[in-house]
């Protein structure tokens, strides 16, 4: 009798618990946008940044809970790069952890392994019943749902291009291999005499560009690139892997040299500040040497490129892929890189090339930045709230002797 009513209380308790209706899963996203909008990538009160959109999104797609919202670390974030005020990107990547609902689950008829067929290890809920398991359902997330369903809570100016599962202890700041960077620039920004641009002109100029983009490549101080650092500070040292220049044809709109930069990571301002000094150079018929010494122990004043030209272009993760117990690569499919092209030619590239055709923002910069020179003032600096990317974490450049020589301190 005794046991009875224990067997019955005990039932009675079970049927009290609600059924689990989400379960949590870290994955990784990947984002595409136009920063102009933004004040950088990292969210920071009081200004419109990328990381308090998609959040919000997020939210608005019912992906976090009440509990977690406007609270980043409460659901693992972790970003690959942050990407500097009015800076663009093709495929910046973040990961969290997100709550699932049954309402981003393929239906059982969607798994059949025929019309009308349920494979066996998948459990047909009951009719109203949004029961979900992690360890049952993580296999019927409906992918391409989840993607649309967030880049309808976002701007047009940001888009969710792809999602990809990762293991429960990946971190993409940390995991992340090598950043790739582009910078668009107009031709007439590294000439002497805009008004006669030709096709010899071109052609020396990047010549010339060749020479200098190669005093970058290895391992160098940067402090005279960034702010507030010194020399000593090991997190100067950065290792820049590759480093090449190229001439981009945008028809009526205009020629821009095409930068495309390999490195580490990057700190505040870097990437501006080697386009800026190349122009510098040429603007101000400094000798290549210029480069050289500012590696050096002491104080050089650089110009700071504007960011409208610089877009993330991809993130590499060579040593996570190569694991064998990883759910799957961060590798693009053909499918994947074709969405990412196009964002890049139908999005970004227009933004960069009409912020010359149409509000001269280039030439602009370059007319200021001549003037201050002149007045032997220091260039106006941007200082907003973060890197063009996220230290590495040990400020020790992983790229070893063979990343060429260091400056001297």
């Amino acid at each position: 009798m005794f046991i009875r009513l224990l067997t019955n209380n005990l039932n009675k308790n079970l049927r009290m618990i609600p059924k689990k209706e989400f379960f949590k899963l870290k994955i990784a996203i990947v984002l595409g946008y136009n920063g102009l909008q933004f004040h950088g990538m990292q969210k920071n009160p009081g200004v419109k940044t990328i990381e308090e959109t998609i959040e919000k999104a997020l939210f608005d797609s019912e992906l976090i809970l009440d509990h977690n919202y406007e609270s980043l670390q409460k659901i693992g974030w972790s970003r690959a790069a942050r990407t500097d005020k009015g800076v663009h990107a093709v495929a910046n990547f973040v990961n969290c952890k997100l709550a699932f609902t049954s309402n981003f689950l393929l239906k059982d008829e969607e798994n059949a392994e025929a019309p009308g067929e349920i494979p066996a290890e998948v459990e047909k809920a009951e009719t109203g019943d949004h029961e979900v398991s992690k360890l049952k359902d993580k296999e019927r997330i409906d992918w391409a749902k989840l993607v649309n369903v967030i880049n309808s809570n976002l701007p047009d100016s940001i888009r969710v291009l792809t999602t990809k599962r990762i293991t429960k202890v990946f971190d993409v700041k940390l995991s992340a291999r090598s950043r790739i960077y582009e910078y668009l620039g107009p031709i007439s920004m590294f000439v002497k005499d805009p008004k006669n641009i030709t096709e010899e002109v071109e052609q020396k100029t990047l010549e010339r560009l060749r020479v200098l983009v190669q005093k970058f490549k290895g391992t160098h101080n940067f402090h005279n690139y960034t702010s507030k650092m010194r020399a000593s500070d090991p997190k100067a040292m950065r290792y820049i892997m590759e480093f090449d220049v190229e001439i981009k044809d945008f028809g009526e709109q205009g020629r821009f040299f095409q930068f495309r930069i390999r490195g580490q990571s990057f700190i505040y301002h870097q990437i501006r500040k080697m386009i800026g000094i190349m122009v510098q150079v040429i603007q101000e018929d400094l000798k290549d040497a210029f480069i050289d010494n500012s590696f050096f122990q002491n104080s050089v004043n650089i110009w700071l490129a504007p960011p409208q030209g610089l877009f993330l272009d991809r993130v590499t993760f060579d040593a996570y892929n190569k694991k064998n117990d990883i759910p799957e690569k961060l590798e693009f499919t053909q499918e994947e890189e074709e969405k990412l092209i196009d964002f890049k030619q139908n999005v970004l590239y227009p933004v960069i090339v009409e912020a010359e055709a149409k509000n001269k923002t280039f030439t602009e910069w370059l007319e200021t930045t001549k003037t201050l020179q002149a007045q032997g003032k220091t260039q106006l600096i941007d200082e907003s709230s973060g890197e063009e990317d996220d230290d590495d974490g040990t400020g020790k450049p992983k790229g070893g002797k063979k990343g060429g020589k260091r400056g001297k301190n």
